[in-house]
């Protein structure tokens, strides 16, 4: 992107809001996927008022049943689709139900869920193990950690992995576990210290595996809410970045959505165009609604003929410094389509010279064309839209995204224009 360099300073990523009323509403579930366990219960709901008057159905009955006000239960393991209907609209949510493990062959994995870049730490296993030698080591990402068949995990380059053990006779005996990679000096050490000291002192042990299942689920749900935002002067492409949507309502037989980014992300373009990426490379003609340059936001409408997901916004007392985060967006270019990254937040009300908004600081990963994309809690909701980083030989981990206020005061402004 162009603009905004504070010594290889750059920009980035977030917003949200559902929407709906009566006529117009598009029937949204609170989730694109669940799991479940053979067995279990639970209810799902729809933003519709006329909730009594959802129709629900499974498309395969033997795996999920599900009943009017949208108690699920599942009876078996494979996987189904949940329907719910309410005149000619309709929503559906996946739902894969797994089966329990026979608790005579449970296992886990044990000991420390933190190593460092070029250490080594050696796991465990605890349990009804039938031929222990038998279990095969995994790593979801040997980029950031590998792990060999005594359970001995290196450390490769910072990042969160998931290791699993699963024995090679038996694939339902298997036992998953995360562990953080990170650098073994630095400020960096020193924050991550911090952090996870404060969490040890509040609730014991950190349970890293659900945090990555809570990581795994939220992104995706809420990644085809994250599109590109293509910038074209006089026909040809200029630069590209990124948006979230954060409304949508239904308009015949086209979805409208609107879509936050940045100002600089579409600033002096003469057409602008939402990328849908992935298998569609699709392009989209889109509208500027309202801009503002000291804000660096921008507010664009589209229409489309399928449904995304939306996000919606955060109460602004809702996160605070250390509180993890996701961001999303294209660094670089539209090859890197949807690139997720995680980190905390550092800094809430940080002011920058020559910068209007107030800026939310965190060390998520961002780099150019993260412009203008989301920044999320681990509930998937919007609380920044990242905008800028400050990147040097000798500084690492500054990402900024203008805040959650900055982005309400954006938005009531822009109804007085509309």
């Amino acid at each position: 992107m162009k603009r905004r360099i504070i010594f290889i300073l750059m920009l980035m990523l977030i917003s949200f809001t559902l929407y709906g009323c009566a006529d117009t509403f598009a029937l949204s579930l609170s989730y694109k996927v669940v799991d479940m366990n053979v067995g279990e219960i639970m209810y799902l709901s729809t933003n519709s008022q006329y909730e009594e008057e959802v129709v629900w159905s499974s498309t395969d009955p033997e795996v999920v049943s599900v009943s009017d006000f949208g108690k699920v239960e599942a009876l078996s393991a494979g996987d189904a689709y949940v329907v719910a209907k309410y005149l000619d609209k309709e929503s559906k949510v996946l739902v894969v139900v797994h089966e329990l493990i026979d608790d005579s062959k449970h296992i886990k994995i044990t000991g420390k869920q933190l190593v460092y870049v070029n250490e080594i730490i050696t796991l465990g296993l605890e349990g009804d193990i039938l031929d222990s030698d038998k279990f095969v080591w995994s790593s979801s990402d040997t980029n950031i950690a590998t792990v060999d068949n005594n359970g001995n995990v290196s450390g490769i380059k910072p990042g969160l992995v998931n290791i699993r053990a699963c024995h090679a006779n038996n694939t339902k005996v298997y036992a998953d576990y995360s562990v953080l990679v990170k650098l073994g000096s630095g400020v960096q050490d020193v924050i991550y210290n911090y952090i996870y000291n404060y969490n040890y002192n509040i609730s014991g042990e950190i349970d890293l595996t659900s945090l990555n299942n809570k990581v795994t689920t939220t992104v995706e749900n809420f990644k085809d809410a994250v599109l590109g935002v293509s910038n074209y002067v006089n026909g040809q492409l200029s630069s590209i970045g990124s948006g979230v949507i954060f409304n949508k309502e239904v308009n015949g037989e086209k979805f409208v959505y609107k879509l936050l980014t940045n100002y600089h992300v579409i600033e002096d373009a003469t057409q602008v165009k939402i990328y849908i990426g992935n298998d569609l490379e699709i392009n989209i003609d889109a509208e500027v609604l309202y801009s503002d340059k000291d804000y660096d936001l921008a507010l664009l409408q589209f229409e489309y003929d399928v449904e995304l997901p939306s996000v919606a916004l955060a109460n602004e007392n809702s996160y605070s410094v250390g509180d993890f985060v996701i961001a999303i967006g294209n660094p670089t270019s539209y090859d890197f389509y949807n690139s997720v990254t995680f980190g905390v937040i550092s800094y809430k009300g940080r002011t920058i010279s020559g910068e209007k908004s107030t800026l939310i600081q965190h060390d998520a990963a961002i780099n150019p064309g993260n412009s203008g994309g989301p920044l999320l809690t681990l509930e998937g909701e919007l609380i920044g839209i990242n905008t800028l980083k400050l990147a040097s030989a000798t500084i690492e981990g500054m990402g900024f995204a203008v805040d959650l206020p900055t982005i309400n005061t954006f938005l009531e402004d822009s109804k007085k224009i509309n």
